[in-house]
């Protein structure tokens, strides 16, 4: 059984992984986020707010990596307010593609998946599929960014950060 003691301050190769894992997993979907742009499948009215999000998670990460090789809490601690801001627009994103259910064929044409050869049953049932997909996608983001925040501020207290919440932290 490990002690409580390495739970709560992890070692610094561990706390240096994770941290890597976590910054190569948001630049892998900022370039992602980036790709669906130049595809032409973001809202035209957010192609520059995709752009500049995107911009801000490849330089927040890496920050991180940096951070976490150099052993500076106080850049972490930026790299954890900076994605504390990044973290809300995952959530406003499923609330406003939550809300197009009902509206199935505005959401296709917005997201330049419209389809006019296609039957209008035909063309709902794709759009579930890509509504369904969308909105999966954004969700498990979301969660994956609470997760991170969690996850690196962990890492922030293991290289000595000072955390005034607790005194476990």
């Amino acid at each position: 059984m490990a002690d409580l003691k390495s739970c709560w301050y992890p070692s610094r190769a561990r706390v240096t992984t994770a941290a890597v894992v976590i910054a190569v997993i948001e630049v892998i979907a900022a370039i992602v986020l980036i790709l669906l742009n130049v595809a032409n499948k973001i809202p035209d009215d957010r192609k520059t707010d995709t752009y500049i999000y995107s911009g801000a998670q490849i330089i927040l990460s890496i920050v991180l990596i940096f951070a976490v090789y150099m052993g500076r809490p106080t850049y972490i601690s930026l790299y954890l307010q900076g994605q504390l801001l990044c973290a809300i627009l995952p959530f406003i994103v499923l609330v406003i593609i939550g809300s197009e259910f009902y509206c199935v064929q505005a959401f296709m044409k917005k997201h330049h998946w419209f389809d006019p050869t296609l039957k209008a049953e035909e063309q709902e049932t794709t759009g579930y599929v890509i509504w369904s997909v969308y909105t999966s996608l954004i969700a498990v983001y979301a969660l994956f960014k609470v997760v991170a925040l969690v996850v690196v501020q962990r890492c922030w207290a293991a290289l000595g950060g000072v955390s005034r919440y607790c005194g476990l932290c």
